[in-house]
């Protein structure tokens, strides 16, 4: 359960994945959907990912990852979470 900005609780969806997996694309690009059409009942929808010593993660209720996911079509999926659209899991 997460706290949502008025106190009351809700539910979250965070996704831990490896990006080495043959189906990690597949499955991110369905949370993102998943995340497009449902994610007003989820207080936080994130895929996370660890790369090196670092826990990043793609915030799915951002509409600009969710399109970058969805677009997504190379077989590693390991660059979305390195590159900007991704940030450090606290």
């Amino acid at each position: 359960m997460s706290r949502r900005n008025d106190g009351t609780l809700g539910v979250s969806i965070i996704d831990p994945h490896g990006g080495y997996l043959a189906d990690t694309r597949p499955k991110l690009q369905a949370l993102a959907r998943c995340a497009e059409l449902h994610g007003d009942h989820y207080v936080r929808i994130e895929s996370i990912v660890k790369v090196g010593d670092t826990l990043r993660v793609l915030d799915l209720h951002d509409p600009g990852v969710r399109a970058a996911v969805s677009e997504f079509d190379g077989a590693q999926v390991a660059s979305l979470y390195e590159g900007d659209l991704a940030r450090d899991y606290h």
